[in-house]
């Protein structure tokens, strides 16, 4: 059973980084010479720019000022509370 367990996580593991992988082929975000263990410890599209609109916070980002700077979450709040 121990080895069992291990044996789970770690096809669990390769099936992530495979995952990130072919997210990064198809966007061309990052070359493709990175070793395995770069994928299983950070995302792919996480650039790691905070101020990044796609990663970074968007109420400290640049791509939204102008714009509602509430978040999904926030947003999402509003509409419920608008309906009572």
């Amino acid at each position: 059973m121990k080895n069992m367990k291990k044996a789970l996580r770690r096809q669990k593991t390769q099936n992530y980084i495979q995952k990130q992988k072919k997210i990064a082929s198809i966007n061309a975000h990052l070359n493709n010479t990175l070793s395995d263990g770069y994928f299983k410890k950070q995302a792919v599209m996480d650039c790691g720019n905070p101020k990044c609109g796609l990663c970074g916070n968007p109420r400290k980002s640049k791509a939204f000022k102008g714009r509602d700077n509430s978040t999904l979450q926030e947003k999402k709040s509003q509409l419920s509370f608008n309906e009572y």
